[in-house]
């Protein structure tokens, strides 16, 4: 159940509201979609810790999250001893030289995937990139009035 304002003492099982925005803005602003299942069957949103502090910068990325293990062909297993790479991972992996010092920053999705109102909303800033420059806009075509108003400007079919 959900309480607006917050609770004094120690046990208690009921989640205030203030809570629950709270952890709602720290996973959603740190979640990365990871594929799942066979042949990337599915994604599922998750923080993966560590790579969940690396910041963004599109083009300029020096590293990048990937799944080790999965089909045989990534480095040691976690003994750092090789083997059959049955258990799959996650790993971040330098994608060029990284200089001593120098932030490690991760793409959080190209601009294929991402558009500047995605960036807005789930992190918080925009690139200075016309490729994102989208804007998805749910359009209610609860009546043939719209729909019809769609088609005479050549939005719909």
């Amino acid at each position: 159940m959900l309480e607006e304002g917050g609770s004094e003492g120690g046990d208690r099982s009921e989640l205030t509201a203030a809570e629950f925005r709270w952890a709602f803005g720290v996973f959603w602003s740190r979640a990365m979609g990871l594929p799942v299942g066979e042949d990337d069957a599915g994604v599922v949103e998750a923080i993966l810790p560590g790579v969940d502090f690396c910041n963004h910068r599109g083009k300029g990325s020096n590293a990048r999250w990937e799944l080790l293990g999965a089909d045989g062909s990534a480095e040691a297993d976690g003994d750092g001893e090789g083997g059959d790479h049955a258990e799959p991972r996650y790993g971040l992996v330098a994608t060029r030289d990284i200089d001593e010092g120098e932030e490690i920053c991760i793409s959080y999705g190209d601009a294929n995937a991402k558009s500047n109102e995605e960036l807005l909303f789930l992190y918080g800033f925009v690139e200075e990139d016309e490729a994102r420059d989208a804007l998805a806009l749910a359009l209610p075509l609860g009546s043939e009035t719209h729909a019809t108003a769609l088609r005479e400007i050549g939005l719909l079919p």
